[in-house]
């Protein structure tokens, strides 16, 4: 957590990690069965420097990844969390936009704004502040 030196957030081919000051031990915090998300490989992580309606910083995932043993995988396309990983939603679904299974290779916040950036694929998306996803650029022709 880039707002917090105390919250550790670390993503993997099992879900998103976390570790909290003075723990010693990492809690799945993806995998909650009352709004978790099934098993999936998490690629990138953003955290609003600012917080939302609920008091808590908005986490963005990008799902799947691209250098498993196993090859590719899809995974979920973007998911956010609007209270600390409790439950989460699929804000994207990058299958539908991609018509193919390229995973996020990155998500981030806009310095100095709460815009999102997304990559997958040879395509950038932009969601500004309260927007929806748009394909703002084409980094090369397939």
């Amino acid at each position: 957590d880039p707002n917090n030196d105390d919250h550790i957030l670390a993503g993997s081919y099992g879900g998103l990690f976390e570790k909290l000051a003075g723990q010693t031990t990492w809690q799945c915090i993806t995998d909650n069965p009352n709004g978790g998300l099934p098993a999936t490989g998490i690629n990138t992580i953003a955290v609003d420097n600012n917080l939302n309606g609920n008091g808590q910083r908005t986490i963005y995932l990008g799902t799947g990844t691209s250098g498993s043993p196993e090859g590719a995988s899809y995974g979920l396309g973007l998911v956010y969390s609007l209270n600390g990983g409790q439950t989460w939603t699929i804000d994207m679904d990058f299958l539908a936009v991609n018509n193919n299974k390229i995973p996020v290779a990155k998500v981030y916040y806009r310095p100095g704004t709460s815009d999102l950036i997304a990559i997958s694929g040879h395509k950038i998306f932009r969601k500004p502040t309260n927007g929806a996803w748009v394909a703002a650029f084409l980094l090369y022709p397939h």
